[in-house]
Formats: C-alpha cells, sequence, structure tokens
C-alpha cells in the first residue's frame, strides 16, 4: 500500500470517527436535555406531592371533624331519647301508682259479697235497653198511682 493510499483511508477513518463523535456529542446533548427534563420533572412532581399531601391532609382534618361533630350530635340525641324514655317510664309508674292508690281507696269491707251471691244471670237480663222497637217505657208501682214514661210525651 501506498502511502496517498494509507493517508486517504486514514482521512475516510477520522471522518467517521468525527461523524461518530459528533452523534455521539449530539447524543450526548440529548441525553443532557433528558437528564435536565428528568430532573425538572422530578421536581415537580416533588412539589405536587407536598401540595397533595397538604390537600389531603387539610381534607382529613375537615372530615374527621364532621365525623366527631355528627358522633357527639348522634350521641346526645340518643342520651335526650333515652331520658325522654326513662321520664316516660317514670310518669307512665306514677301514674299507675296514682290509680292503683285511689283504687285502694274505694276499697270497703265485704265489696264482693253481693258480685260472689249471684251465681247465674238470666238470658235476657238487661237486653231490653238494646230493643229499639220500644219507644217508650213504664214503670207503674201497683201500690202507689205514680208512673214514669221514657219517650216522646204527648
Amino acid at each position: 500500500m501506498d502511502s496517498i493510499q494509507l493517508l486517504s483511508e486514514l482521512d475516510v477513518a477520522v471522518a467517521t470517527i468525527s461523524a461518530h463523535i459528533n452523534t455521539v456529542k449530539g447524543d450526548l446533548g440529548c441525553l443532557k436535555g433528558l437528564a435536565q427534563s428528568v430532573h425538572q420533572t422530578v421536581q415537580v412532581v416533588r412539589i405536587e406531592a407536598v401540595r397533595i399531601r397538604e390537600h389531603i391532609t387539610i381534607e382529613h382534618e375537615q372530615t374527621r371533624n364532621i365525623v366527631i361533630r355528627g358522633v357527639a350530635e348522634n350521641r346526645v340525641s340518643m342520651i335526650n331519647a333515652m331520658d325522654k324514655d326513662k321520664a316516660k317510664r317514670r310518669q307512665d309508674e306514677y301514674q299507675d301508682q296514682t290509680r292503683q292508690a285511689f283504687m285502694k281507696c274505694l276499697e270497703f269491707p265485704y265489696m264482693d259479697t253481693r258480685a260472689d251471691k249471684i251465681h247465674y244471670t238470666h238470658g235476657d237480663t238487661f237486653s231490653w235497653i238494646f230493643d229499639a222497637s220500644k219507644d217508650r217505657i213504664s214503670i207503674n208501682d201497683s201500690d202507689s198511682s205514680s208512673s214514669f214514661e221514657f219517650g216522646e210525651h204527648k
């Protein structure tokens, strides 16, 4: 090989290497830009993560306070309902005791004697009061001249 050809091949090799170096430099520039973009994206993600964490913490506290208020109100309502129920039971007991005391005051010895002496009642006892066909009831006492009439007066 002669030196001119060798120089020519060397020039081609240098040009190829230069082209590869330029391509690598271009790729390196792209990689640097990509690295900067990734770095900026990481910074944005970190900032957003902090903002979201703060928002979640605020929402958590608000929700917690709402739940605590609701539970407290529900508890107060339940206690009030229980107190009303207890007061109603006390009032019912008082009324029952008062009724029993009143009935006790009406008692007298031998109060059931008359009822105990009646063994049976006749089937038509007191049925006349329900008979709508009779508009006049007359009670005549054979020993007296008095009479009592129920119904229309003429």
